[in-house]
C-alpha cells in the first residue's frame, strides 16, 4: 500500500493529477480539474476532507491548490519525492 503522512485524517481521500503537456499548462486546468474531483469526492462519498500532497519544490502547483481551497497543514517526507507540502481541503458542509 501507499504510505501516506499521519497528519491525513481518518475519511480523507487523497487526490492526484498530472498535467504534463506543457500546452496545457497556465490556463487553470489544473485548478479545475481539482475543482471537480474534490466536488465529486464531496457529493458522493462521506469524505471529510480531502488531501494532496505535493514537493516543496512544486511552488507553483502549492500555489494552485491553495486557490483550489486547499490549506497547508505540514511538511512531510515522502519515501519517493522528499519533503512534501500536506494539504487540505474540509468539506464545505
Amino acid at each position: 500500500g501507499e504510505t501516506l503522512p499521519d497528519a491525513i485524517p481518518p475519511g480523507c481521500w487523497d487526490l492526484d493529477i498530472f498535467i504534463g503537456e506543457a500546452g496545457h499548462r497556465g490556463h487553470a486546468i489544473a485548478r479545475q480539474a481539482i475543482d471537480l474531483l474534490a466536488s465529486e469526492v464531496f457529493g458522493t462519498t462521506l469524505a471529510i476532507a480531502c488531501c494532496i500532497v505535493t514537493s516543496v519544490k512544486n511552488e507553483t502547483a502549492m500555489r494552485t491548490y491553495e486557490r483550489a481551497g486547499f490549506r497547508w497543514t505540514s511538511v512531510w517526507n515522502d519515501p519517493a519525492l522528499g519533503p512534501c507540502w500536506v494539504l487540505l481541503k474540509e468539506w464545505p458542509g
